[in-house]
């Protein structure tokens, strides 16, 4: 009974349900997730899957002008430094270099308008 109520508890505790969830820990990432935690509380954006967040980067930089995607791309890091697999080391570098360009703010927002 009592480490039936543990592991109750820690899974109560814990900020996220999912039992593969991989938190992100770079700079613009948690940036962009207190952000996203002041605009958004309910959309939950600091939990989402690397996947999830490379396709909201890619839909908002559909969005930006080409003079302004140019320099982005040019900021962008990519996969360089990242290990062989897995989405969240080039998904934060994007962040990175949406950063750079101060573009971090507007992100949010679509983020936060795209996945309601």
């Amino acid at each position: 009974m009592v480490v039936w109520a543990v592991m109750w508890l820690s899974v109560l505790s814990s900020p996220d349900q999912r039992a593969d969830f991989q938190e992100m820990t770079g700079k613009s990432f948690q940036h962009f997730a207190r952000m996203a935690d002041r605009q958004c509380p309910t959309r939950r954006l600091r939990y989402l899957f690397p996947a999830d967040l490379t396709s909201i980067e890619e839909r908002f930089e559909m969005r930006l002008p080409a003079g302004m995607r140019e320099r982005l791309a040019s900021l962008n890091s990519g996969f360089e430094g990242c290990p062989m697999a897995g989405a969240s080391c080039p998904g934060q570098n994007e962040l990175d270099a949406m950063a750079s360009l101060n573009l971090l703010p507007a992100f949010t927002r679509f983020a936060c308008s795209a996945t309601q």
